[in-house]
């Protein structure tokens, strides 16, 4: 058995090679390439080596400035912002349902930024409400050249990172974690005595082209020291996360792009108009209940769940609260300055060119340039998912090899293929990748359902690239998926 595993990996690893020969050689042309320069560099330095390491750093990141477009200037109004008579609403741009997609380990998300339905609203680059459930989570995972904004609404969520950095945040705290030129960590949820999902928000926020390089931190802001403010004679409560709310100002600035962010809830029968700085993108995410958005004719009811996207023209949104609503409102309401500058996104690598993006896989699979400590790193909370991995490898093995079966063993090809895409890990795994492999080769109808089914189930989620765990997928691969859906679509 030993040998015919050896066997099969041997044959899978020269199909690889075969298959996808254009790919292979342009990554060792790349890598190759790297080193020389780097050899040459070395060579003509005539300092020591510790010196020669600083200018090397500093030569880089002088390079990468210089190639990089021109940032915009920060503006984040320390004067207060009043609603007056003269102040002007903003019109709502549109309103749409946060879909349920899978994501991480076993995790369920309603995904609103970072879809077909808005995609790089810059600054945010991605909106997740989260519900993690006992076993599921987002064991190591990297990231590059963006901060993440995580809001917990209940439970608890454990992180680690490779640098040393542990903690937790509870129902009420947030952290802002910079992820900058390079960081890897895990979040993971506490187990509730009650077995309940951990529930909260996350949010993607770009960095500006001068800070992608910056180096990686986090800040936390706990419960009790975010203050609020009560307008209205008491019926609407403002947690004033970061900016400003009814003449109250946030801690301080915990992310470097500038970004507001109120968390709102609203009884029945209020009104809100509240300032935001001019020319910011902003939305509202309804959490809890409905309400009603915009003024005049443009008004809109917002539903829970659904994502109210504004117009940058205006001073203030405007809400109301119906006086014959049977519940409360909670939303949050976020803005955030634009950037003018070039999204390229691949997974968690968030740059301004392809080049950048080509050049963060090759730094994390070599454990450079930011990412030498991931070399040989796992977190001790992703620990606990190493049974769900082992598991998914033995599903996606009996997948492969139902495949090869006659079409009558379709549905159980097919639940077993639901099975493997909803414990998958955001990456492709080792066992899936030579079923697919052979899948490209082996033209049959059981294969084509087969994989009908495993890209029906991911089709819906805007974020199936890879973590980094292993290589990416290849464009090939990726493309026999989708053409095997669309074929089962229109049949």
């Amino acid at each position: 058995m030993r040998t015919l595993s050896i066997s099969i990996s041997i044959l899978v690893a020269v199909l690889s090679i075969v298959l996808f020969r254009e790919h292979v050689f342009e990554f060792g042309v790349t890598t190759l390439n790297k080193i020389l320069v780097n050899l040459n560099r070395y060579s003509n330095n005539d300092d020591s080596s510790s010196s020669s390491s600083i200018v090397t750093d500093s030569t880089t990141t002088s390079t990468q400035q210089d190639n990089q477009p021109e940032s915009t200037a920060f503006y984040n109004p320390t004067e207060k912002l009043i609603a007056t008579d003269m102040s002007v609403p903003r019109a709502i741009r549109k309103v749409f349902l946060a879909n349920s997609v899978p994501e991480g380990a076993g995790a369920t998300v309603r995904r609103s930024i970072g879809t077909p339905q808005l995609r790089n609203f810059s600054p945010f680059l991605m909106l997740d409400h989260f519900s993690i459930k006992p076993g599921s989570g987002f064991p190591d995972h990297p990231h590059r050249g963006q901060e993440t904004i995580t809001y917990l609404l209940s439970g608890a969520v454990d992180h680690e990172d490779f640098a040393g950095h542990a903690g937790t945040i509870e129902a009420g705290d947030l952290q802002f974690m910079t992820a900058g030129r390079g960081i890897m960590h895990a979040e993971m949820p506490r187990q509730n005595p009650d077995g309940s999902a951990n529930i909260g928000l996350q949010l993607w926020v770009d960095l500006p082209a001068h800070l992608k390089a910056c180096e990686p931190r986090y800040r936390d802001l706990r419960a009790e020291d975010i203050p609020f403010t009560d307008l209205d004679d008491g019926n609407i409560h403002i947690k004033v996360i970061s900016g400003q709310a009814g003449g109250v100002d946030s801690v301080k600035d915990l992310a470097y792009t500038p970004v507001w962010i109120l968390d709102v809830e609203m009884k029945p029968g209020s009104k809100l108009a509240q300032p935001l700085p001019k020319g910011w993108n902003a939305f509202a995410y309804q959490l809890e209940g409905s309400a009603v958005f915009g003024s005049g004719d443009g008004k809109r009811t917002v539903a829970q769940y659904h994502n109210c996207v504004f117009e940058p023209d205006g001073d203030v949104i405007t809400v109301e609260m119906p006086a014959t609503a049977t519940e409360k409102a909670r939303f949050v309401l976020i803005a955030g300055q634009v950037l003018n500058q070039k999204v390229i996104q691949y997974g968690p690598f968030v740059l301004n060119t392809a080049e950048e993006v080509r050049q963060a896989l090759i730094d994390y699979q070599f454990h450079m340039n930011g990412f030498e400590r991931a070399k040989d790193w796992q977190s001790e909370i992703g620990k606990s998912m190493i049974p769900r991995v082992f598991m998914r490898c033995i599903v996606s093995l009996s997948v492969a090899w139902l495949g090869t079966c006659p079409a009558r063993s379709w549905p159980i090809v097919a639940g077993l293929a639901h099975l493997a895409e909803v414990g998958r890990l955001a990456t492709i795994s080792i066992c899936e990748g030579a079923g697919l492999l052979l899948a490209a080769i082996a033209d049959r109808p059981g294969w084509r359902r087969l994989l009908a089914a495993g890209w029906g189930c991911s089709y819906s989620n805007s974020h199936s690239a890879d973590l980094g765990l292993l290589p990416p997928r290849s464009d090939k691969i990726v493309s026999v998926r989708r053409a095997c859906y669309r074929k089962e679509q229109n049949k």
